[in-house]
């Protein structure tokens, strides 16, 4: 017969610390994992967990935002806008926000909304080169009758290049954090004034 031994003091607390935190942020770990199923492009997994979070904490901006785009994704853009609304009516000053409001309106053939969104999106200060692809996409629907087909490619155009823009921000920002560390980091200046050979 196998004898289990008691498991020290320390790691007993220690693992009822990790199921009290668990318990204590199932909505932060709801949203987090509703952000990574966002990003990966599963949008039924991510909606679920934005409910999750938001069962818990209805106010979660961060939740409503998430929910928001995922449902734009699945196609229930009632939904969709619902959710986006009322993150917007706690923080008016989302972007995103206002960018998937814009898309959802653009897929419904509403272009005066769609517009009226965009230009709020790029009042925040966007990326010149996504403010001018959204100028050219509403102006060509202006000029030609637009398919369903082809308001969900531009739609798609505009949504990708969105996702291209705040790519290259992040990049920029971690690759600026990683320069200031290196430069103020007290173990970075040891490695290079000791490969130095100063007279």
């Amino acid at each position: 017969m196998t004898q289990h031994r008691a498991l020290p003091r320390t790691v007993r607390a220690a693992g009822l610390v990790s199921v009290l935190a668990l318990v204590l942020t199932g909505c932060a770990s709801a949203n987090r994992s509703g952000q990574v199923a966002l990003r990966y492009g599963d949008n039924a997994t991510a909606a679920s967990y934005f409910e999750t979070a938001l069962a818990t904490d209805p106010t979660s901006v961060s939740a409503l935002v998430g929910l928001g785009i995922a449902r734009y994704r699945l196609g229930a853009f009632d939904e969709a806008d619902r959710a986006l609304n009322d993150a917007l009516a706690q923080s008016p000053d989302l972007p995103v926000a206002h960018l998937y409001l814009g898309l959802s309106a653009l897929r419904r053939g509403q272009d005066e909304a769609a517009g009226a969104q965009f230009d709020r999106f790029s009042s925040f200060g966007v990326s010149p080169r996504l403010t001018a692809y959204i100028d050219r996409t509403m102006r060509l629907l202006q000029s030609v009758p637009a398919s369903d087909e082809l308001r969900i490619y531009l739609a798609d155009g505009i949504a990708d290049q969105a996702a291209w823009a705040g790519e290259v921000t992040e990049a920029w920002n971690a690759a600026n954090y990683a320069r200031a560390t290196w430069y103020y980091s007290p173990s970075a200046y040891y490695v290079v004034r000791g490969s130095c050979r100063c007279r």
